[in-house]
């Protein structure tokens, strides 16, 4: 705006200031905009950093817990003296008379109960919308 010893500018003046007013917005915008997206990149790169670790540290344990266990259901264990793996503890629950029976119904069981988990899951989600 013109002050009061300034005589009054004319149409084109006055949007030409305007015009230079809204790019200087916009520039600012803009630069705010980059500031922004630059901070969420390194949130999302140090939530990636974190994860990862965690799911390597985690990850190791359930595998070395799972590894630990698989060797001795083959009877693989060096500090009782016995390192010759066999498979009878396998053989002998394959035939056993139930086993089928038994796999069949928790399998069931567990197919059924998470589908019924997912039924109540994506309900609940449609009345939360």
């Amino acid at each position: 705006m013109s002050g009061p010893n300034e005589p009054p500018l004319g149409l084109f003046a006055s949007l030409r200031r305007l015009l230079g007013t809204a790019l200087e917005l916009a520039q600012v915008r803009l630069a705010l905009l980059g500031t922004e997206l630059e901070r969420a990149g390194q949130r999302l790169l140090d939530g990636l950093l974190w994860g990862g670790a965690a799911l390597i540290v985690l990850g190791g344990l359930f595998l070395t817990g799972l590894g630990l266990t698989l060797l001795r259901s083959f009877r693989y264990m060096p500090a009782l003296g016995l390192t010759d793996p066999d498979l009878a503890a396998y053989r002998a629950i394959l035939t056993s008379p139930g086993f089928l029976k038994s796999l069949a119904l928790s399998l069931w069981i567990a197919g059924a109960s998470t589908l019924i988990a997912a039924i109540l899951a994506l309900g609940a989600a449609l009345l939360l919308r």
